[in-house]
């Protein structure tokens, strides 16, 4: 896989990881929903690590940014 292929999957994800962070947003109280944004940044933080790792440009792949404010919720 290219980095251009991999860069757009990641994008797709952050997306995927914004809607559920969003929908969350409106119904707080819903586990469902908090615990769909746990998930994504289960799974963003260990892909984040690897790349940090492998010495991957989190700029060019969008995690560039601290997961831990924009996804950890309720902690």
């Amino acid at each position: 896989m290219n980095n251009d292929i991999f860069n757009h999957l990641m994008e797709r994800l952050l997306s995927k990881a914004d809607d559920a962070l969003n929908t969350y947003q409106k119904d707080k109280s819903n586990e469902f929903y908090s615990g769909r944004v746990e998930a994504y940044y289960e799974v963003l933080d260990a892909l984040k690590s690897e790349l940090t790792v492998w010495d991957y440009d989190l700029d060019q792949c969008g995690l560039d940014f601290d997961l831990d404010r924009k996804y950890m919720i309720g902690k």
